[in-house]
């Protein structure tokens, strides 16, 4: 039994953060922290598909998970559909966390067969 089951209290819920950062020279950031799964991925959806939303033609958008703890399905797909409709060339950078990449990596590998909708779009960079 866990110290919140025997206290009779709910564990936290899981957070994501996520900030969106722009610079001179036409890139975009979205740097996603926390945990990234069912509860948490509707309200990243919003903030992701406001920036594609709002993306020039010019820029270019990374997609920043290194301060990402926790992947679940939902938080992966949600990032495969956003980086496969995004309209300008997008990387996700996944740094050292190796269970982050290989759910995106089977995910994608499984989801989506077909290009990305922009073509020097790029899934996975591994950047620490």
């Amino acid at each position: 039994m866990s110290r919140s089951q025997a206290r009779g209290t709910s564990p936290p819920a899981p957070v994501a953060s996520s900030v969106v950062a722009r610079t001179a020279d036409g890139v975009v950031t979205l740097t996603v922290c926390g945990a990234l799964d069912a509860s948490t991925a509707p309200g990243c959806a919003r903030v992701l598909w406001q920036v594609l939303a709002e993306l020039d033609p010019h820029e270019e958008l990374v997609v920043d998970l290194r301060g990402l703890d926790v992947l679940a399905v939902a938080g992966a797909r949600l990032l495969i559909e956003a980086t496969h409709a995004c309209p300008v060339p997008c990387t996700v950078v996944t740094g050292p966390n190796r269970m982050a990449r290989a759910v995106l990596q089977r995910l994608s590998d499984s989801l989506y067969r077909s290009k990305p909708s922009h073509e020097s779009s790029r899934m996975l960079i591994f950047r620490p």
